[in-house]
């Protein structure tokens, strides 16, 4: 259902607005000229009496770029509970915010937790910080409830556990509550009011109150949960819910909403905010132009900072994310130079939002729990993993030391065991206390700051979310995880499925099942290196899974290519394949002394040195 007001109908609009639609005190100025253009709002709202309200949102990236050096614009996000306030015989009305400010300093993004409350005995509108860090992607759990004869504010940071409250006067009478994105408040310079006070009286007046700072600036979709009022969960079913999107000088639209309708408002000026009907404590408020996502079928993804790109799923391409994008689930997301913000959706109606950065994933999300991964791919420059002859910390290098001198081949899980119980790999259940990190080269690595079902994968295991801030990093030899804050529950493949839960200041290290064993016989070794003569054939052997291919050599230090060959079946090894093929060093090489051999197997290349003697 979409809502419009026509020009036609703004005198009933201001109307509506001046006895008190969600936070507007009225667009009337004092001086009785029209109303104040910057403002606009997308939330969900009931004018119910209320005790209490809370939420948990999660800070929503915004964009910049449109901003003008010296400028300001934004919104606040939060839950605010109603009131009003009686002046010279004029109704104006009263509230308490709890949330935070999202707004452009220029084309810096400023992110901070805030509080506004009334005073309704003397008349003031009072501005106070929170005084802590936000950054996107971080939930927020706000509240204001009435203790007492009074009310008290609250902002939690469920990341880092930093809580904020303050005490504030009471609202009487109550008029409600409202959530979701609403104006900014600012002085007569356009900057927003972040302490201090203004006066209670006609807001978005020249003269008397504070302004409408210019705004908003498009936001990631915002994700609201948990939304409950007097202790319940807010729905479709709860009586007399509205939501409303509205921007000041433009009017305002509002819709009822009732079971399994979907309402999209829209205020007389063109405007992109939208807001979904909460299910289940749940909503999204959107000014991005985004649709709402739907379950496994597409995400929105927002950069947060630096460069985003994203290459859907049958594309050869990459291709920049500006302000944002809905795309489809299995795309391929690079944010190795920036971080972007994806919001899901989830079953029952609920949505989820979490922040990746420094790295390139493929993004797939179940279509009947919900549950996402994102699988670390590509990397920086070419995905290649030296094969190195007795290398002290690489898990090729031991595996090669297991093999006799006569050039028989160990077994994958043997070798795999060995780097296990180098590193001292915490084995079961339980919580790892943390392990050295192989010196193995690194493949691909990403950063993550989310709550929900999020998981990142790698070749030797996957990390559930159950804090915040973790890392997790690809290697030759299988899969690093160090976690910052909170606690992932790890997910090692080797050498059965099990689980280890990984707290704060601690790492864990899950080795990759599938690290093939390469060896080249009959040879000798120096520095890593294989040694190969002029005009002999030598044995190329493989025990692996997956089925190698040879790949032509190449003058030190380039990567070969130019052709592969399938390596032939050989048997097996305590039932992992085993392929070899033969290969002659020919005389031209003989001005050359160092050669790259290469094994590709899947999307890794491992890189097979050798040392040509004549």
């Amino acid at each position: 259902m979409e809502i419009g007001v026509g020009g036609r109908n703004l005198r009933r609009v201001v109307a509506a607005l001046s006895a008190g639609v969600v936070g507007l005190v009225s667009v009337a100025s004092a001086s009785g000229s029209g109303p104040f253009v910057g403002g606009r709002a997308a939330t969900v709202h009931s004018r119910t009496p209320s005790r209490s309200v809370s939420a948990t949102v999660t800070v929503s990236a915004i964009y910049c770029g449109a901003v003008g050096r010296r400028q300001y614009a934004g919104q606040r996000s939060g839950v605010e509970l109603l009131g009003r306030y009686r002046r010279r015989n004029s109704a104006v009305q009263a509230f308490d915010f709890a949330g935070y400010y999202s707004f452009c300093r220029g084309n810096q993004p400023v992110y901070t937790p805030e509080f506004i409350f009334s005073n309704t005995n003397t008349g003031y509108l009072r501005f106070r910080p929170a005084h802590f860090r936000i950054a996107p992607g971080d939930p927020l759990q706000v509240t204001v409830w009435r203790v007492g004869r009074g009310l008290r504010l609250r902002i939690v940071d469920l990341n880092t556990r930093q809580t904020r409250s303050l005490r504030a006067p009471a609202l009487n009478p109550n008029l409600g509550w409202a959530a979701g994105a609403f104006e900014l408040f600012g002085n007569q310079f356009g900057r927003p009011y972040l302490n201090g006070w203004a006066a209670l009286i006609n807001l978005y007046s020249p003269t008397g109150g504070p302004n409408a700072v210019r705004g908003p600036v498009p936001w990631a979709p915002m994700v609201f949960t948990h939304l409950r009022v007097d202790g319940h969960i807010v729905g479709r079913n709860t009586p007399r819910i509205a939501l409303t999107t509205w921007r000041v000088g433009g009017g305002v639209a509002s819709a009822t909403v009732r079971p399994r309708v979907r309402a999209t408002i829209a205020g007389t000026q063109p405007t992109n905010a939208t807001v979904t009907p909460p299910v289940n404590g749940s909503f999204e408020s959107n000014d991005g132009g985004l649709p709402a996502p739907v379950l496994g079928k597409n995400v929105d993804i927002t950069p947060v900072t630096g460069d985003v790109r994203v290459r859907v799923t049958g594309q050869h391409t990459f291709r920049r994310v500006a302000v944002g994008a809905q795309v489809p689930n299995g795309s391929e997301i690079d944010a190795s130079h920036g971080s972007v913000q994806m919001t899901l959706a989830l079953p029952h109606g609920s949505y989820e939002s979490g922040v990746f950065y420094d790295g390139r994933f493929e993004l797939h999300q179940d279509r009947s729990t919900g549950a996402t991964t994102a699988t670390l791919s590509g990397g920086p420059g070419a995905q290649y993993c030296p094969v190195t002859v007795g290398g002290p910390n690489s898990a090729v290098g031991i595996a090669s030391r297991a093999v006799s001198a006569r050039g028989a081949v160990a077994s994958v899980a043997s070798a795999t065991a060995t780097v296990a119980k180098a590193k001292g790999r915490a084995k079961g259940k339980g919580t790892a206390k943390g392990n050295a990190k192989p010196k193995g080269k690194k493949l691909q690595s990403l950063w993550a700051n989310a709550h929900g079902s999020f998981t990142t994968k790698g070749s030797g295991g996957a990390a559930a979310v159950l804090g915040t801030k973790w890392y997790t990093e690809n290697t030759c030899a299988g899969t690093y995880f160090r976690v910052v804050r909170d606690k992932i529950r790890v997910t090692a493949y080797y050498p059965h499925p099990h689980t280890v839960v990984v707290t704060a200041g601690h790492s864990f290290f899950a080795p990759d099942a599938a690290v093939p064993i390469i060896q080249v016989s009959p040879v000798s070794t120096t520095g890593g290196h294989f040694n190969v003569r002029i005009t002999d054939t030598y044995r190329l052997t493989v025990v692996s899974p997956e089925h190698p291919f040879y790949v032509d050599a190449a003058v030190a230090p380039n990567l070969p290519g130019n052709g592969t060959t399938a390596l032939f079946p050989d048997g097996s090894v305590n039932g992992i394949p085993r392929w070899y093929v033969l290969f002659n060093i020919t005389p031209n090489l003989i001005n050359f002394q160092y050669w790259n051999v290469g094994v590709q197997i899947g999307s890794k290349l491992y890189l097979v040195r050798l040392r040509v003697h004549g």
